[in-house]
């Protein structure tokens, strides 16, 4: 069992393999999405086993076009989505890993920014980041409260 301190372009590599490492389960949580082509191809590895998505993002009264063709990924994907207002949590979970990570799910945060995080597998912590992440589904708006165009 492992829990490893992640630095920089550490984070962004351990969330896109408990992405495509996910067998049964697989949990986003983050404020902010704007996919990068390796991201979009870590999900697509997902879907293609077959893994249940869950995305939980922040609640914003208005979205803007990017927001939408965002979310219109995990749609096209088949993923549960959930909003949660003022969401600012970053936890990427599949059924084994779970990275905590100040890096949000944008392609600029990988190349430009600090980051830091937390990589576990260990079964504690981990039962910890999956409550957390229950906790937050229970408060969620579901994606159906939103009016698509």
């Amino acid at each position: 069992m492992a829990t490893t301190f992640l630095e920089n372009h550490e984070c962004a590599q351990e969330i896109l393999t408990v992405i495509e490492n996910a067998n049964k389960e697989l949990t986003i949580i983050t404020p902010y999405i704007d996919l990068g082509d390796r991201m979009v191809g870590s999900f697509r590895i997902a879907k293609s086993n077959d893994v249940p998505i869950k995305l939980i993002t922040r609640w914003k009264n208005k979205l803007s076009a990017k927001d939408e063709k965002q979310l219109a990924f995990f749609r096209d994907l088949g993923a549960e989505i959930m909003f949660v207002v003022r969401l600012h949590s970053k936890l990427f979970l599949n059924e084994n890993s779970g990275v905590l990570s100040s890096m949000n799910m944008l392609d600029g945060s990988s190349h430009h920014s600090e980051e830091i995080g937390i990589f576990t597998n260990n079964g504690e912590l981990l039962s910890s980041y999956k409550s957390y992440a229950l906790r937050l589904e229970k408060i969620a708006m579901p994606s159906d409260c939103l009016l698509y165009t």
